[in-house]
């Protein structure tokens, strides 16, 4: 856990940051002489509990062997089994822990630290691309199953009470995956296009500086040869935008939604919205103002974790 942060141009001196095991950040001076310690950060971080984290070994789609990772909360008093958050990004492997799920780990939208302080255990899957063309999430559900089932038979915790959590191409995904599968009590997406036709459209930047250009360009690769995989434009193949937006899937929801999303960045979250309303099914919609795709402000950001914890446990009871 070492990085290197500044070295002499003869490299004979050097400055190195260490990250503990649980949290605190180390910075010292490394010369031939030996280490030399400089300065101690978040040493308050070390006091925390951050839970752990434990090993799920699970076949891959193309038969290999990968690694998704579970974050275990502080154990029940009562010997009860924690009701299980699935934070996912499809197109995703980790061989190792990702550093935003250890211990001092800074990620400010949906920290996975702040589901698991809250009695919440928290599955990170592992879920590349299979091999061939497409975009892989035909079969989401039924891969995400699989790694619940086991970590469940290795873990305290409840297979039969477990939200999705996504953020951007997860959220999208968690949307989609609610539309094809009922086993999932709760669903959190956020910035996540429901609408994959909203990549085309002019953002508020244009709005108030059009001389920079239509800026299009991004998000329309993004989906027509990028991470969105449709391989077409939308003019040329219409319908394999309609087929792959979760807005025109919104019979097949029947989950619990929490949309969030950022008025700088919309992502079509209203009107998936909108669509869940007239058909009577449980959804709520939370806009800030003035963030764009991720989340920055502290004041949104304390609202948006108090958010999601009341839905989570609206619909899984947390154990704590």
């Amino acid at each position: 856990d070492e990085t290197l942060v500044a070295a002499s141009p003869d490299a004979r001196f050097a400055v190195v940051q260490s990250v503990s095991a649980t949290g605190s950040t180390r910075l010292l001076r490394r010369d031939p002489n030996g280490d030399h310690p400089l300065a101690a950060l978040n040493l308050a971080l070390d006091l925390l509990a951050w839970g752990r984290i434990e090993a799920v070994t699970h076949p891959g789609p193309d038969g290999q062997v990968l690694t998704s990772w579970l974050l275990l909360p502080p154990p029940d008093p009562g010997g009860g089994k924690a009701p299980v958050a699935v934070v996912l990004y499809p197109g995703a492997a980790y061989p190792v822990p990702p550093s935003w799920l250890r211990p001092g780990g800074e990620r400010r939208h949906i920290n996975p630290a702040v589901l698991a302080a809250h009695g919440y255990a928290v599955l990170v899957p592992s879920l590349p691309r299979p091999s061939g063309d497409g975009r892989g999430l035909d079969d989401l559900a039924a891969r995400i199953d699989a790694i619940l089932d086991q970590a469940a038979r290795q873990a305290p915790i409840d297979p039969a009470r477990v939200a999705l959590i996504g953020h951007s191409y997860g959220g999208h995904a968690a949307l989609l995956t609610a539309a094809l599968s009922e086993r999932f009590r709760a669903v959190v997406a956020s910035a996540g296009y429901a609408d994959l036709s909203r990549v085309y459209a002019l953002t508020p930047h244009f709005l108030v500086s059009p001389d920079d250009g239509v800026p299009i360009n991004a998000l329309a690769g993004w989906a027509e040869s990028g991470q969105g995989a449709i391989g077409a434009s939308l003019p040329a193949r219409p319908d394999a935008y309609v087929d792959n937006s979760p807005v025109y899937l919104a019979d097949g929801i029947r989950t619990p939604v929490l949309l969030i999303e950022g008025d700088l960045d919309p992502a079509g979250g209203d009107v998936l919205f909108g669509a869940l309303y007239r058909l009577g099914r449980e959804a709520d919609l939370v806009i800030y103002a003035g963030e764009g795709h991720v989340f920055v402000s502290p004041a949104n950001l304390r609202d948006l974790h108090a958010r999601i914890l009341a839905w989570l446990d609206r619909y899984l009871e947390a154990a704590l």
